[in-house]
């Protein structure tokens, strides 16, 4: 019942402060993770992994389960909401969820991943990334001559450049371009083996779905019509972005 669930928890979060304190877990460290049983259990009546609470019903019932729990959230989604139920339910049989702590990054610009995502609960900002190279000019009547002595004879390089040198540097930067809430999608382009084309960062304690490429691949050979949607919101995602770069590095140069 409820008042046994409640002492069992009660015991399992004792047990985890003990444990780390006694093995000298970093405080920084042990708030996170009680910040993360308290998310995770105060959410229970909603949360995705409270699936775990039926892991000795027989398989067959738990995809019934996971289908009636699920399939509300996913035809909501635009990718989704056209697909035959036989597909949707190939989809949903294949999904995991997972919890992304505030301040996470879910996925970074430029690395190659093999999952995609569905946001469930929560709020996650997409950030482009790029170097922004910057050139600067020494000053001028400087050489590697122009050396100061200190007072005890030693000579110190002023770090001066003669005015014909100029030098380089590059600073990584990010700026947010949307914020994602329930429904919203990212990761697809793993499916093509594509590197991200921008990162996406949790705000909140973020719940997601998770669906891995190699997967939806399978399933899309028994229904093409998978394949189609996911082509085409990869390239309108990916052309949006672009059309973001594009504007930034134009604010750059006003």
């Amino acid at each position: 019942n409820l008042d046994s669930t409640n002492a069992i928890r009660h015991r399992k979060i004792e047990s985890i402060e003990l444990y780390m304190r006694h093995a000298g877990v970093p405080g920084y460290l042990r708030r996170a993770i009680m910040g993360y049983y308290d998310y995770v259990w105060e959410c229970s009546g909603q949360n995705i992994g409270d699936l775990d609470l039926f892991k000795e019903l027989p398989a067959s019932l738990r995809l019934r389960l996971k289908v009636a729990l699920r399939h509300k959230r996913v035809v909501e989604i635009p990718l989704f909401q056209y697909l035959p139920a036989p597909c949707l339910i190939a989809l949903i049989s294949e999904m995991t969820s997972t919890i992304a702590l505030p301040g996470e990054y879910i996925v970074k610009s430029g690395t190659y991943g093999e999952k995609m995502y569905i946001v469930d609960h929560g709020q996650a900002q997409v950030l482009l990334t790029r170097d922004v190279e910057k050139k600067g000019e020494g000053e001028t009547g400087k050489t590697d001559s122009d050396d100061e002595d200190d007072s005890d004879g030693h000579v110190h390089s002023t770090g001066e450049k003669p005015d014909h040198m100029s030098y380089y540097g590059s600073q990584r930067r990010e700026k947010v371009i949307d914020v994602m809430t329930s429904g919203a999608f990212f990761g697809e382009s793993a499916l093509y083996g594509k590197p991200r084309n921008a990162s996406v960062r949790a705000l909140q304690y973020c719940e997601l779905l998770v669906l891995h490429a190699r997967r939806v691949l399978q399933i899309s050979e028994s229904f093409p019509e998978l394949a189609a949607v996911i082509a085409h919101a990869e390239e309108l995602n990916r052309t949006k972005r672009h059309v973001h770069m594009f504007k930034w590095e134009l604010e750059d140069h006003q």
